[in-house]
């Protein structure tokens, strides 16, 4: 799970492929995508308001928090594991 900087809303990701955007101050789910297994990681840029989701089909997804939409996806090449960590750097 990730929290977002001013603690409003709530990012969760699950063994069922689910990545959740909850509005904590409403209690009510925004936003919800899949991956096509579980998912592994989760992630927030420091200043933009962008979420990245890796999961174990071996695909990391970026999500506009603003908009509420999936923006793109990359694929990892080869074979192998699931993605195990996304991370923005500063």
């Amino acid at each position: 799970i990730r929290f977002s900087p001013d603690g409003k809303w709530l990012m969760s990701g699950g063994e069922d492929g689910m990545v959740k955007v909850w509005d904590l101050q409403a209690g009510k789910l925004l936003y919800e995508y899949q991956h096509d297994g579980a998912v592994t990681s989760l992630d927030l840029h420091p200043s933009e308001l962008l979420l990245a989701s890796g999961g174990m089909d071996r695909c990391v997804r970026f999500v506009d928090l603003e908009g509420l939409r999936v923006t793109g996806s990359s694929p990892m090449d080869g074979s192998g594991a699931g993605v195990s960590r996304v991370m923005f750097s500063d």
